[in-house]
C-alpha cells in the first residue's frame, strides 16, 4: 500500500482557527496526489494541545478535495505537548504496515529530515518537497515558534541542526517506545 504522509506544521499563531501556510500547502499537495491516484491512503499528523482543531481542518479540507473519510487518517500519538518528527514517525508506524511505501509530503527544508526519521521504521520512503512561505506557529514553546518560523534562514538552520541529531533522536525515541 502507498501511504501519503503529511507532517504537521501546526496552527497559525496569528489566526488560531487555521493551519499555517506550511501546513495548508503540504496538505493540499498531498490531497492533490491522492486525487491523481498516487496514494492509497493519506495520513496527517497534528500537533500540540490544539491537535483537535488541526485534525478537523484537515478532515474538512480532505472532503473538499473529494477524498473519502475512510482514506484519511490522523496520527493521534503526535498530539502531545512535545511533538517532534520522531514522535510523529513512531505514531505513523503504529497505524500503517511496516511494508507500506511512505511518501512524505513536507515543507522543502523539513521533508528530508522527516523522511530520515521514518527510514528507521520503514524500508520504502520517498520525499516530495513543497516550497512554502513562512509563518509563526502556535507552539507551546515560544523559542521553537520563533526559531521555526520567524524567517526562512532560522527555519533552515533549525532543520539543519536537527538533521544532524536525527539518528540519535530516533534511536532514543524507539528505545523509549520499547520501554528501555
Amino acid at each position: 500500500m502507498k501511504i501519503i504522509y503529511v507532517p504537521s506544521y501546526g496552527l497559525s499563531r496569528k489566526d488560531q482557527s487555521r493551519p499555517t501556510c506550511m501546513s495548508l500547502d503540504t496538505a493540499i499537495k498531498g490531497l492533490k496526489m491522492m486525487k491523481e491516484g498516487l496514494g492509497d491512503k493519506i495520513v496527517f499528523s497534528t500537533a500540540y494541545k490544539w491537535w483537535g482543531i488541526e485534525a478537523a481542518l484537515k478532515k474538512r479540507l480532505s472532503r473538499e478535495y473529494g477524498i473519502e473519510d475512510s482514506l484519511v487518517e490522523i496520527i493521534s500519538g503526535a498530539t502531545l505537548e512535545r511533538t517532534t518528527s520522531y514522535i510523529e514517525a513512531i505514531g505513523l508506524s503504529k497505524i500503517v504496515d511496516p511494508d507500506d511505501e511512505i511518501v512524505v509530503v513536507g515543507q522543502e527544508y523539513h521533508a528530508e529530515r522527516a523522511a530520515d526519521a521514518l527510514r528507521y521504521l520503514f524500508e520504502k520512503v520517498d520525499v516530495v518537497k513543497v516550497p512554502t512561505s513562512m509563518e509563526r506557529i502556535l507552539d507551546p514553546s515560544w523559542l521553537k515558534s520563533v526559531l521555526c518560523s520567524s524567517s526562512m534562514l532560522s527555519f533552515i538552520l533549525y532543520n539543519w541542526f536537527l538533521n544532524i541529531i536525527t539518528p540519535y533522536m530516533m534511536r532514543r525515541e524507539i528505545r523509549k517506545q520499547k520501554g528501555g
